[in-house]
């Protein structure tokens, strides 16, 4: 067949549907679709030089260009994209008191290894009294008799007198005194268990 009439038909196709005669939806990946892949953009180029048409020959550049990634890479024309890698929910660390599930207003969080809890709600629902001084970042607890003093930032605290060590810094998070669940248990002598296994402070008074 005549070379003007393949180029002819060439260009009457892309311009009616904008789509090249040789378009595929699916190309697999063995060496044989590679080389049929190559002839079509040999044939492709083959028709560029006799189509005059601007449109047309746009449209027969950008189908050897697409053609070519095909035969480079190996792939199908239709480049289907990698699914995103699934998110992680971030896990929650319940409080139970005497057995019973606490709500804070802060959620417990692990800091260097270490849980550490909201000091204002376990304390008050241990039935302690609590001060902040804001000008000194220190926090004042009562409960009865038991006097506890503990000053942000530092690794110690003073409970009825006594140096108390910890071992996790109480940091401020969220407006709210996060302290080590340890401390709990040596500021008002309740029982303090941490299961990591299942995230969940078990605090028991005695």
């Amino acid at each position: 067949m005549n070379r003007k009439i393949i180029s002819g038909l060439l260009a009457a196709t892309l311009l009616a549907g904008g789509t090249s005669v040789f378009a595929q939806d699916t190309v697999t990946a063995t060496e044989p679709a590679k080389k049929e892949e190559a002839v079509k953009v040999k044939c492709l180029e083959n028709a560029l030089k006799h189509v005059n048409n601007e449109t047309a020959r746009q449209a027969i550049m950008a189908n050897i260009e697409r053609q070519k990634a095909a035969t480079t890479t190996g792939d199908s024309v239709t480049v289907t994209p990698v699914p995103k890698p699934e998110q992680k929910r971030e896990a929650t660390i319940v409080i139970k008191i005497n057995g019973k599930i606490m709500i804070a207003d802060q959620k417990p969080i692990i800091i260097n290894g270490r849980a550490v809890v909201p000091l204002r709600s376990i304390f008050e629902a241990l039935g302690a009294n609590i001060q902040w001084d804001g000008k000194n970042s220190t926090v004042h607890a009562t409960k009865g008799k038991k006097k506890v003093r503990l000053k942000i930032g530092d690794l110690k605290a003073s409970v009825d007198g006594r140096t108390v060590k910890l071992d996790q810094k109480a940091v401020i998070i969220n407006n709210r005194t996060m302290v080590p669940v340890r401390f709990v248990s040596e500021a008002l002598g309740s029982k303090v268990e941490w299961d990591a296994k299942n995230l969940t402070i078990h605090i028991k008074t005695n």
